[in-house]
């Protein structure tokens, strides 16, 4: 009777184990959140080619900027990795969203010749020069006034060198 239920919830334990398991594989999404432009792509039906075309565009422009956001993070995360600061487990994750923007930009490229021939060596062009007229959100770094910042470190100066005993007129 005991090995009965020793059994049984050993079963009942590893059934758990990989449930829990599958459940968070599933939460699992990618560096980026899914590309909404290609997925209002594929939902567009009975419109005119051009429309398909802004579309498809619009979804190489984010793929485009993606991928340039994590070849400009690439060498950081490697280092952060060789310095173990970062597990290689997320280095690994992060090496795979770059190979699932490789995949969407083929994807886009394949639908771009659908709908235009040979319109997929030129659409990743086009989505550069977009990405070249957004502009970047600049960082909010207020411009230090050269006269308060001098006010500033003499100030600074004068309170170190008053702790220190040192006094002014020997300067």
């Amino acid at each position: 009777m005991i090995l009965i239920i020793s059994s049984i919830l050993v079963s009942a334990t590893i059934l758990l184990f990989f449930w829990l398991k599958s459940l968070n594989k599933k939460n699992e999404i990618g560096w980026f959140e899914p590309n909404k432009e290609l997925e209002s792509y594929y939902e567009l039906t009975n419109v005119s080619l051009s429309q398909k075309q802004k579309s498809l565009l619009n979804a190489a422009v984010t793929t485009t900027q993606r991928l340039n956001e994590l070849e400009e993070e690439k060498y950081p995360v490697y280092n952060l990795t060789q310095d173990h600061i970062i597990s290689y487990d997320l280095y690994k994750f992060f090496q795979q969203s770059v190979k699932e923007l490789e995949v969407e930009k083929m994807i886009i490229g394949s639908e771009a010749d659908l709908l235009k021939d040979d319109w997929s060596s030129s659409i990743f062009r086009e989505a550069e020069v977009i990405l070249g007229k957004i502009k970047k959100p600049v960082s909010k770094k207020v411009p230090i006034d050269e006269s308060l910042f001098n006010k500033k470190r003499e100030t600074l100066e004068k309170r170190v060198m008053a702790r220190l005993g040192i006094s002014l007129e020997n300067k």
